[in-house]
């Protein structure tokens, strides 16, 4: 049962990234290709050539930045995840250090008073 709710949590989360994407990228193309069909009319091919040149270097432009910033998200959280787990970390090798010292200690205590 288990790896079916984990096939299905996938498949969910593919397609919330995938409609992410369009979410972000589609409202954002739709500029230049309003901007092309309001001032230019399409009669041959280099105005066909000219429209995919203005669809697909804002794609690529706006693609990369939205990767870019979502990497950015992801190593920032990264980063903080990792300061969280080093601070954890020196909690727990204090203590060990401060239990040591205390075991030290009584053991040299221990000693003495059996020399004596």
């Amino acid at each position: 049962m288990e790896s079916v709710w984990n096939n299905s949590t996938i498949s969910v989360y593919k397609k919330v990234g995938f409609w992410t994407w369009a979410a972000r990228i589609i409202p954002l193309l739709y500029i230049p290709i309003s901007l092309y069909f309001t001032y230019f009319e399409l009669n041959d091919l280099l105005d066909y050539l000219n429209l995919s040149l203005l669809i697909i270097s804002p794609t690529i432009a706006i693609i990369w930045w939205w990767w870019a910033m979502d990497t950015m998200k992801w190593l920032s959280v990264l980063h903080v995840d990792a300061l969280s787990k080093q601070e954890d970390i020196m909690e727990e090798l204090r203590a060990l250090k401060e239990d040591l010292i205390l075991n030290g200690t009584n053991n040299r205590k221990r000693r003495k008073s059996k020399k004596h």
